[in-house]
């Protein structure tokens, strides 16, 4: 069944959709897959003009679940997702290309949406009854490390059962331990309560399930996020805030975060210059001010446009996240510094440790 809202409805009209529809709509795909986007979105108390905002040349059509709303582009089609204030899914049955290409225009475009940026360890333990049943790991440091690195670039596709197993007897070699970075895994999900769903999800949150139960694959991107959000709430316990007394002074409450790197940087000046370029998808900017092997570096996150001081030497990176930050700036640091630096870097807070890990 394909109901959706018409067009020549009246825009604020209550239409007769709503989240068993989604469902009807999922387990009656005939095998074409759902795709399930989960952005970070900071839209205030007005999610339906956020989401007109999001819609140039489209239209929002609202259903009878209030945290249900429909983005109609035409050719392209979400279904949106708010009940949870700050996570928001879009869930498409268009092409994902198209899908993707559209919500990363929103993305660049604007200061309160960004990706979930899941660590590599949070993929490999994606979902935890189950072991993946297909891993991609793509390592892509050209930009950050010199001729001659090994395993400068690597990718690495293993479809099959068990395929952690391989991935960890490579990443048990030294020399390419810090190349193996999970990109994307996929999943067979059974729940005698729910039903069977395959899944696979990349590292910026985007699902593409199939199977017969809508129930089960909502389920299984809340595990996902909820771990994500774990991680991006505990950093935000780290904000540095200053707090003035009443007899005069202040205090100063957080603490910065030290990412450990198990590789020293070898050119500083050329590790910054990508790190602070402003581009996808580290999204920061500032000018370094370089001394010996250490460097510290005033920064904005064109996130959401909030300020960050970074200090650097060799093998470690300190990160002072201010008041009014966002902890996702640092979850795609580490994500994307996985990506392309160090596929085993820490973090050395016990409990941003712990997150990093998925609680693993």
């Amino acid at each position: 069944m394909n109901r959706r809202p018409t067009t020549k409805r009246a825009r604020r009209e209550v239409t007769d959709v709503d989240r068993a529809t989604l469902e009807e709509r999922f387990e009656d795909s005939t095998g074409r897959p759902a795709k399930t986007f989960v952005l970070e979105a900071h839209a205030g108390d007005d999610p339906e003009r956020f989401l007109a905002e999001l819609a140039t040349g489209g239209q929002v059509h609202p259903t009878d679940d209030a945290h249900l709303h429909v983005l109609d582009q035409g050719d392209l089609e979400f279904w949106v997702d708010h009940l949870d204030e700050r996570f928001w899914s879009f869930h498409t049955w268009s092409s994902a290309h198209q899908a993707r290409r559209y919500l990363k225009d929103r993305v660049e475009r604007r200061r309160d949406l960004d990706w979930t940026w899941l660590p590599s360890e949070h993929l490999s333990h994606v979902w935890p009854p189950s072991r993946p049943k297909l891993l991609y790991c793509d390592f892509r440091g050209e930009r950050f490390l010199p001729e001659g690195s090994l395993a400068r670039r690597l990718q690495i596709r293993i479809l099959g059962e068990n395929t952690d197993e391989l991935i960890n007897i490579i990443a048990g070699r030294e020399e390419y331990a810090a190349a193996i970075s999970v990109d994307q895994v996929a999943v067979h999900a059974i729940d005698p309560a729910f039903g069977m769903v395959d899944e696979a999800v990349n590292r910026t949150g985007r699902f593409i399930a199939t199977g017969d139960s809508f129930a089960l694959h909502q389920e299984f991107v809340s595990g996902v996020v909820k771990r994500y959000r774990r991680l991006v709430e505990t950093v935000e316990q780290y904000l540095v805030k200053w707090r003035g007394l009443e007899e005069g002074g202040a205090t100063i409450e957080g603490a910065p975060i030290t990412i450990q790197l198990s590789r020293p940087i070898e050119d500083l000046d050329a590790f910054l210059a990508q790190l602070f370029s402003s581009r996808e998808p580290f999204r920061l900017w500032g000018i370094p001010e370089i001394s010996s092997n250490t460097a510290e570096v005033d920064a904005v996150d064109l996130h959401v446009g909030q300020r960050l001081r970074f200090e650097l030497g060799q093998r470690w990176i300190r990160v002072f996240l201010y008041e009014g930050g966002c902890g996702n700036s640092i979850a795609r640091l580490a994500s994307n510094l996985q990506h392309r630096y160090d596929a085993t870097l820490t973090l050395m807070q016990d409990d941003l440790a712990v997150a990093l890990r998925a609680g693993h």
